[in-house]
């Protein structure tokens, strides 16, 4: 089989959004851990540009980078997941004095699911013991996330096909969003914000019985090819 092109491109959900926070003019910390490779100091290198603070990113000596394969054919894609240094972050590497700084000190801390999920809820803890506004972006979206990171959570923003694990269904019909959402919010506790792609998002917000508000998406051009 013969391919067409090849990109190596900097990425990862946590990467990309602390890229775009910095570069929206934020004071932004990147937590987490990259191998000791090419790929590992390609990411460094794209966060620090950016703006970031990428100090509390460890280096793991004898690992992979995590990295994702995107084949992509006629509209088509399938993806393969490498974790790498990112399933190897532990609770015990939140606890250095400067970590747990950034984490009870910090406005706004945004949390994924690509490291661990006793990573992830130490993470919240920490950050909810001080003042953050805690957000969960589930993905990739798992059923049944524990109570002990739930309860530290005041943001979820599943999109569609992670609404419908994060509530038990196999699929998600138009016509069953309000309901799902819904769902979510009053299971969690936590205000919901889904993402629809082109058509935007869809919130409730905590404890809100009735609150629904869809916001259309922006229409943006590239800035790089």
């Amino acid at each position: 089989m013969s391919g067409e092109e090849l990109h190596y491109l900097a990425g990862g959900k946590g990467a990309n959004q602390a890229v775009a926070a910095a570069r929206l003019g934020g004071q932004t910390t990147m937590i987490g851990a990259v191998g000791s490779d090419g790929f590992g100091e390609r990411l460094l290198h794209s966060l620090t540009e950016s703006g970031a603070d990428a100090s509390q990113v460890r280096i793991l000596e004898d690992t992979v980078t995590g990295t994702a394969s995107i084949w992509l054919s006629r509209g088509d894609n399938r993806i393969i997941v490498i974790p790498g240094a990112n399933g190897q972050v532990v609770p015990e590497m939140l606890e250095e004095a400067d970590t747990v700084k950034s984490l009870t000190a910090a406005a706004a801390v945004l949390l994924q699911l690509e490291i661990p999920l006793p990573a992830v809820t130490r993470a919240a803890q920490l950050a909810a013991e001080g003042s953050a506004l805690v957000v969960l972006n589930p993905a990739p979206a798992v059923p049944g996330l524990p109570q002990e990171l739930l309860r530290c959570v005041d943001v979820v923003t599943p999109n569609r096909s992670e609404l419908a694990v994060l509530t038990g269904r196999d699929h998600l019909r138009p016509e069953d969003l309000d309901a799902a959402v819904a769902e979510l919010a009053a299971s969690l506790g936590a205000a919901v914000v889904t993402t629809l792609g082109p058509e935007g998002l869809c919130t409730r917000r905590r404890l809100a019985a009735a609150y629904k508000q869809g916001v259309p998406a922006l229409a943006v051009r590239p800035a790089t090819p």
